[in-house]
């Protein structure tokens, strides 16, 4: 039950794998990542257009700059009104730097406005940070917003007095977390997240003659890092689930003896520890309280969360396991070309398996059963499998006998194993589940789509998704292939679970490699390094739609002709409609239709238009679409956000917003206006 240390700040924290950990911009979309799991809506872009700047990386030699970004965007923003039609949010969300200040900023300026109509329900302008829409927080059956900001401080000291040399590094990060009511704007409360890592690495010595005294030390920190946000229901709004996780690593060593060049043993002395702590609790956003309902210092296990949301009313689903605290040292004589192994010795008790548990608001346990098979995950199967009127688990586990990953279902009841079932991952439908497995091969896998029966577990039907092959090539060469895979889950057709599966492949073919020298500042050296430019061309894909029931077709389209943009349904009689969008390749103009399941056409949106998404209304669905209008005359160009209605294609109101300047500005001039005209 050790904790793997680079999943741990990486993917338990939202932080890509590939992000550099101390732009606080990672941070910032850390959280956008974690809240997007949540199912809350943040109103600010996944990422940054024009590559956001320049990296901070506060190496020796490195200067900061300050510098100012500023996005917006139309977003729906659901029925904060509650006159039962999807609203909208104007944002403009804009961050930066202040090299005078030495401070980060990120402000937003937010405008809700009626789907009905258009017109202003409430507006907030200069808010810190950025903006989500979540869950009913109040109890007032009405959506509401939440305001995300936070501060970023880097410390980095070194010092060496010629006998001792000392280096620390730490990032400390604080999350603030405002809640607003969707109605009116107004502020219910907050909470602030501190939390920081870093290391510190000291070392020393000193010699009298050939005698010698030489000691390290390092030390790694995470604190307070967040693992789980979420929002779980109490029966009377939501809350905030928090989790987090704290962790320390250290390494000392002392050697003692006579001089390298004498073979005599010397003394070395090792010691190693760590300890890991975490906890699970709950945020009250009308009043700001907290209460805790778990902490690894009780029973000395780390606790996972997940809102297990087919539980009921104020239930948490957490993954457990030892993370006894490790101390280990040895002391030896050690010739000066033999090693010296350290020796471990683990405190606390022994044996515990992993186990997953349901727990009340109030901290109390519900059950809490032995996790199959050493996994390390659970998994919510969202529904009632097994008949007995509460939702079930799916338990993600591995089978170690048989090399598979499985999948055991375990009663919402009591968290007893009804049955195991070789797949992956499921959702529940109305007479069983859909899900994907996963079958491994020398140089792959290949997943396939199944359907599973409730009551036993049995695979009742298979469909190849993809075929994945690990290429093992040193070099990409001049042209390579690329394959694609997306499945998601939707209640596509008459409420029922059903899969939306997207395949492509795709041929990148190199078009240009630069090769760029350099000398290295400390050592002088030369050294090259090259980038590869590649072009990517699909040469296979298609997109469709499988039912949860017998993973029969209801729609496919060739990806090379047409592009599945939403699944909606905009007349409420259960029935999905598809927008569609066929690009023209002789003028490289594209076109929206709006399709039943049989292709019908309903209607045909205008060329060059983006749709952007569903807005709900009274008994179906409108669209909110966005395209460019240029007046060659007036040399401008305008951004329009237009709401269609769902069943005609009729634009019901229109946002016309960011008038460009097109006509040419003078020397080291960009002219831009910034507005929001309606219309309708």
């Amino acid at each position: 039950g050790r904790l793997d240390r680079e999943a741990l700040v990486g993917t338990l924290g939202g932080i890509a794998p590939d992000a550099n950990r101390l732009d606080p911009r990672a941070h910032r979309d850390a959280v956008r990542t974690l809240l997007l799991s949540a199912g809350a809506t943040p109103f600010t872009p996944a990422t940054c257009v024009d590559g956001c700047g320049e990296p901070m990386e506060p190496d020796e030699g490195w200067e900061p700059e300050s510098y100012e970004y500023s996005f917006s965007d139309v977003y729906g923003a659901d029925d904060v009104d509650g006159d039962g039609y999807g609203d909208l949010a104007e944002v403009t969300f804009t961050y930066g730097y202040d090299v005078d200040t030495d401070e980060g900023y990120e402000r937003s300026d937010v405008v809700l406005r009626s789907g009905r109509d258009g017109a202003t329900l409430w507006s907030v302008q200069g808010a810190p940070g950025f903006f989500a829409a979540v869950p009913d927080v109040d109890g007032d059956g009405l959506p509401d917003l939440m305001s995300i900001s936070g501060t970023w401080d880097f410390v980095q000291e070194w010092s060496c007095d010629g006998s001792t040399c000392e280096d620390t590094f730490e990032i400390r990060i604080s999350r603030s977390f405002e809640f607003l009511r969707g109605v009116d704007g107004a502020t219910l409360s907050g909470a602030t997240i501190d939390s920081a890592f870093g290391s510190h690495w000291r070392e020393s010595s000193s010699s009298t003659g050939p005698v010698y005294d030489d000691s390290s030390s390092d030390r790694y920190f995470d604190e307070n890092m967040v693992t789980e946000l979420d929002f779980v229901d109490t029966g009377h709004g939501h809350e905030l689930l928090l989790g987090t996780i704290s962790t320390q690593d250290s390494y000392d060593q002392r050697r003692r003896g006579v001089d390298a060049f004498v073979t005599s043993p010397n003394v070395r002395d090792m010691e190693r520890s760590s300890s890991n702590e975490s906890t699970v609790s709950v945020i009250s956003p009308v009043s700001g309280a907290e209460r805790v309902l778990l902490d690894s210092a009780d029973d000395g296990r780390i606790s996972i969360p997940r809102v297990f949301h087919g539980a009921g009313a104020g239930a948490v689903l957490v993954e457990r396991f030892d993370v006894d605290e490790l101390e280990a040292s040895s002391t030896c004589l050690q010739a000066v070309v033999r090693p010296c192994p350290i020796s471990e010795s683990t405190g606390g008790a022994e044996g515990t398996a992993p186990s997953v548990a349901l727990v009340d608001l109030d901290g109390t346990t519900r059950w809490e059963t032995e996790l199959a098979y050493g996994s390390f995950g659970a998994v919510p199967a969202g529904g009632d499998v097994d008949g007995d009127g509460l939702a079930d688990v799916l338990d993600l586990a591995y089978d170690e006998e048989s090399g598979d990953d499985v999948v055991v279902l375990r009663s919402g009841a009591d968290g007893s194993e009804i049955w195991t079932s070789p797949f992956v991952y499921g959702q529940a439908t109305d007479t069983g589940l859909v899900g994907l497995a996963v079958s491994y091969r020398e140089n792959g896998y290949d997943l396939d789509a199944v359907t599973v029966d409730g009551a036993t577990g049995a695979i009742l039907a298979r469909v190849p998704v993809a075929s994945q092959t690990y290429d093992e090539r040193e070099e990409e060469g001049d042209t390579f292939i690329e394959t694609y895979s997306y499945v998601d889950f939707l209640p596509l057709v008459d409420g029922d679970v059903d899969l939306l599966v997207e395949h492509a492949v795709v041929e990148y073919t190199l078009v240009e490699e630069e090769c760029f020298t350099e000398v290295d500042e400390y050592s002088g050296e030369e050294y090259e390094y090259c980038w590869a430019y590649y072009e990517g061309r699909l040469i296979d894909g298609e997109v469709a739609g499988r039912d949860g029931r017998d993973l029969a077709t209801l729609f496919a389209y060739d990806l090379e002709r047409d592009y599945l943009a939403a699944v909606v349904d905009v007349d409420g009689d259960l029935d999905v409609e598809l927008y569609v969008v066929h690009a023209d390749d002789a003028d490289g103009s594209w076109t929206g239709t709006l399709r039943r399941l049989d292709d019908t056409v309903l209607w045909t949106g205008a060329e060059d238009s983006y749709l952007r998404g569903p807005v709900a209304v009274p008994g179906g669905a409108d669209l909110l679409s966005m395209r460019f209008v240029e007046d060659e005359t007036a040399a401008t160009l305008t951004e329009v956000h237009e709401l269609l209605d769902g069943r005609t294609g009729a634009v019901r109101f229109e946002l016309a917003r960011q008038v460009y300047d097109l006509a040419e500005p003078g020397e080291g001039q960009v002219v831009v206006t910034m507005g929001f005209t309606r219309a309708g």
